[in-house]
């Protein structure tokens, strides 16, 4: 501290800048509060971004911080607009919401989700305008979808009807939002989603089609569909070194992972 002694009360310091280093930087709860603002700002080059992001989660984890601090923090990229902070700051969500599955305040984290999530995914929108990178593809994808897994009920009607659409016109449906429209039409699907999707997936000669599709098996709510998921797994529709990954996508959420561990 003494080293930055000349620097105003207020001031920020970010170590480690440009994460050129292989190390993870904790600081004092009143450090951590001044980055807010220069997130929130992008004041901050988006590699130092996502390194506070992915160090406090880090930290998080390891029981080294509170997950109230990396939650505070994770309020200021409500702005966000780059896709690798997305990325990774989903998939720690997502992280989070498993850890919480059994708690009673679930609902109230799920609801700091979408609201976080909301403001992106109305940016990008279902459809892009105009030419765009291979980045703003993923961040559709990635913000859509995690907003549809904190269950969304605007996102889960429009994959919904857009999955009805494509089992009459396959070409109304981008390739590029096939997979988060499966998954997410499965849950909120029932017995007839569960059977397209693997009518789907029968019918189709590429084999990453067919992975995405028995991927979202592994998403329905109802246990018995799950069951049949889980089954799935080790019938010949499935090759042998998929069954895993088929397996895994049922654990991947609370009230399938111990399905899957029965199984």
């Amino acid at each position: 501290d003494k080293n930055f002694s000349s620097k105003p009360p207020r001031a920020w310091v970010k170590i480690n800048a440009g994460q050129t280093g292989f190390f993870r930087v904790n600081y004092s709860p009143e450090e951590w509060a001044r980055f807010l603002q220069p997130i929130a700002s992008q004041d901050l080059p988006a590699a130092d971004r996502l390194g506070l992001e992915n160090d406090a989660f880090a930290l998080c984890r390891a029981g080294l911080i509170p997950a109230t601090q990396f939650l505070s923090l994770a309020r200021a990229f409500v702005g966000e607009t780059a896709y690798p902070i997305w990325g990774d700051l989903s998939a720690n969500l997502r992280l989070l919401d498993n850890l919480l599955c059994h708690e009673d305040f679930l609902p109230s984290f799920r609801l700091f989700a979408r609201k976080l999530l909301t403001p992106v995914a109305q940016r990008v929108g279902w459809i892009g305008a105009g030419a765009e990178s291979h980045l703003d593809v993923l961040l559709r994808s990635t913000v859509i979808g995690t907003l549809g897994f904190f269950s969304d009920v605007d996102v889960l009607a429009s994959a919904q009807a857009r999955f009805s659409a494509y089992l009459e016109d396959s070409s109304s449906l981008s390739p590029d939002l096939r997979s988060i429209v499966y998954s997410l039409a499965a849950q909120s699907g029932d017995a007839s989603t569960h059977q397209a999707l693997r009518s789907l997936a029968s019918q189709t000669s590429l084999q990453e089609e067919r992975v995405r599709l028995h991927l979202a098996l592994g998403r329905f709510l109802q246990g018995d569909l799950l069951q049949q998921t889980l089954s799935l797994s080790l019938s010949p529709e499935v090759r042998s070194q998929d069954t895993i990954s088929l397996i895994s996508s049922v654990a991947g959420t609370a009230h399938g992972l111990p399905l899957a561990w029965q199984f």
